[in-house]
C-alpha cells in the first residue's frame, strides 16, 4: 500500500483540475517549434501512441496505433494541402499524449 504522503500528492495531482485557473491555463495557445525541440530539463508522464515503446504494454492493441497512424497521416495531407509549410511535423516515433507535467 503507498505511504499517506504518495496518497496526498496522487490527490494533489487530481484535484488540479479542480482549481478555476486549471482550464485557462491548460488550453493556452502552443508555443514554437523550438520550444519542443530544444532541451528542457524536466519530467513528464506520457504515454507514447505509436513507434518503438521502451517499455511495452502487452495490454494494448497495437493494430490501433497503426490506425492512429493512418488518421496522422490523413490529417497531415489534408492540412498541408491547405496550408502549405504553416506546419511543422515531428517523426512518428515521437507521437505521444502528455499526461501530465510532473516537474520542470
Amino acid at each position: 500500500m503507498p505511504s499517506q504522503q504518495e496518497q496526498d500528492n496522487v490527490q494533489a495531482v487530481l484535484q488540479e483540475a479542480d482549481h478555476p485557473s486549471y482550464w485557462f491555463s491548460a488550453s493556452k495557445d502552443g508555443n514554437r517549434e523550438s520550444h519542443y525541440r530544444g532541451p528542457a530539463l524536466g519530467c513528464t508522464l506520457v504515454a507514447s501512441l505509436v513507434g518503438q515503446n521502451k517499455f511495452p504494454n502487452k495490454a494494448l492493441d497495437h493494430n490501433k496505433g497503426a490506425q492512429l497512424t493512418e488518421v496522422i497521416d490523413q490529417f497531415r495531407q489534408q492540412v498541408d494541402q491547405l496550408l502549405p509549410g504553416m506546419y511543422a511535423w515531428f517523426d512518428d516515433s515521437s507521437l505521444h499524449v502528455t499526461i501530465r507535467a510532473l516537474m520542470g
